[in-house]
């Protein structure tokens, strides 16, 4: 069950990787067309238009890039050894026999991932410096905070700061000597993981001329002693060469952002109230502290979650009964309770209608389970969704008429703002909150919910 589970999950983080490739390629094209139509050097300034522009590029690509740092991260944490048994129970909460998961097999398929997600963060990072870092204008807009997103200041010179220190570039180089040897020898890894592991691996490759450090940095910094301190630090283990490198990297390239291996995990008692409280077409709103995926996104409360209730196990092959339907950076997915319910803090949002309206609002939702991640956050299409535009499509008509938000030129509606709805009585009503200490229904709620907006 827990090799089924492992490889499971390999394949859905492969389909995410591959799936922003694919994305930061787009945000290539679409810059690239901006920077034709801005013609800034001759002008010598951004008109509102541009600077708007400029504003939701750079806010794409920090969504996006905070995903590639997240997966990243859970590579090291599953891929560093035997000792993340807690971490592997915590990625797969179904697995109760960590001691059964490959992690030759396992290591190998996650030493591919994060690999392959440092080096498109890379090609990124070169891709804004090879076209921007000379447009002045542009640059000082890319440094600008956005403090709704959690995107501080000066954060395209920190990035190219991170980027271009040889110290942390030459522990990539070496952490790419061990993964180009590993994979000439991966062919049965490949195979076994399918595909989409297969091109990601290609994605790797295709990468690797993308990292490269001046000679003269390298000589400066091993002149002082900086490169064989790193050296000497990364160990004998090739394989921990790479996961040392990766979280050395990650480290680096997050800034002030709080990255922890603490497991999110509501309180037995919690639960087990949330579980006998909660009714089919809720809506829960969700944070999970340490979450790298928490920043970039507007607000404290940054997801949401449609719960579906006892449902046809046609739609999941899951352990659990009680399903929801969320989409996370694999996509849109009909997904257990359970593994919803790895969270710190949740909102129970309760649609004011029926359960013959709301049982219709839900089979309506569930049309668009399978469905890719939005990373563009763009409401306008249906192909691809966030969390919140699950919510949206399902209930826009029946249950209220949502208003959308514009937000640096997108109209959205984030979490946040389904809470404001609750609060006002508008489609939703707010019927409880666990929000650290207790579990509170009713008006109180409602207070406690408030004071965090």
């Amino acid at each position: 069950m827990v090799n089924r589970e492992v490889d499971d999950r390999v394949q859905v983080e492969a389909e995410t990787v591959v799936a922003l490739a694919q994305q930061f390629r787009g945000l290539k094209k679409r810059a690239l067309e901006l920077a034709e139509q801005l013609q800034v050097l001759e002008q010598g300034y951004l008109k509102p238009s541009d600077d708007e522009a400029i504003h939701q590029l750079w806010q794409a690509y920090w969504r996006s890039r905070s995903v590639l740092l997240a997966i990243i991260d859970e590579a090291y944490l599953i891929g560093k050894g035997p000792q993340s048994t807690e971490v592997i129970e915590e990625v797969l909460p179904a697995a109760s026999d960590s001691s059964s998961v490959n992690l030759s097999s396992c290591q190998q398929s996650w030493m591919v991932l994060g690999v392959t997600a440092a080096l498109i963060l890379v090609d990124a990072a070169r891709f804004v410096r090879e076209e921007f870092h000379e447009n002045e204008p542009v640059r000082r807009i890319l440094d600008m905070p956005s403090p709704e997103y959690g995107i501080p200041a000066g954060s395209y010179s920190d990035i190219q700061k991170g980027l271009f220190s040889a110290t942390h570039v030459w522990r990539m180089h070496h952490a790419l000597e061990v993964f180009y040897t590993a994979t000439e020898d991966m062919k049965t890894v490949q195979d076994k993981n399918g595909a989409v592991f297969t091109e990601a691996v290609q994605i790797a490759q295709n990468l690797m001329p993308r990292l490269e450090v001046s000679l003269a940095s390298f000589v400066k910094l091993w002149a002082k002693g900086k490169i064989r301190r790193a050296a000497h630090s990364i160990g004998r283990d090739g394989i921990r060469k790479v996961f040392y490198a990766l979280q050395e990297w990650v480290g680096t390239q997050a800034g002030d952002v709080s990255i922890s291996s603490q497991i999110s995990c509501l309180p037995v008692d919690i639960e087990t109230q949330l579980r006998d409280f909660i009714q089919p077409g809720d809506v829960f709103v969700t944070r999970k502290e340490h979450a790298l995926t928490n920043y970039f996104l507007p607000g404290y409360w940054p997801h949401a979650i449609l719960y579906l209730g006892p449902t046809d196990k046609k739609l999941a092959d899951i352990d659990d009964e009680h399903m929801v339907l969320e989409a996370q950076r694999d996509g849109v997915r009909v997904r257990s309770l359970q593994n919803a319910l790895h969270i710190d803090k949740v909102c129970v949002l309760r649609p004011q209608k029926g359960q013959e309206c709301i049982q219709r609002c839900l089979q309506r939702g569930l049309q668009h389970a399978g469905k890719a991640y939005d990373f563009d956050f763009d409401f306008t299409r249906s192909d691809r969704m966030v969390c919140t535009e699950v919510v949206y499509r399902a209930y826009e008509g029946d249950l209220v008429d949502f208003e959308l938000i514009s937000r640096t030129g997108r109209l959205t509606v984030s979490a946040e703002d389904l809470l404001r709805m609750a609060l006002r009585e508008d489609g939703f009503s707010l019927a409880a909150v666990y929000c650290g200490e207790q579990f509170v229904c009713g008006p109180e709620a409602q207070s406690i919910v408030a004071a965090t907006l």
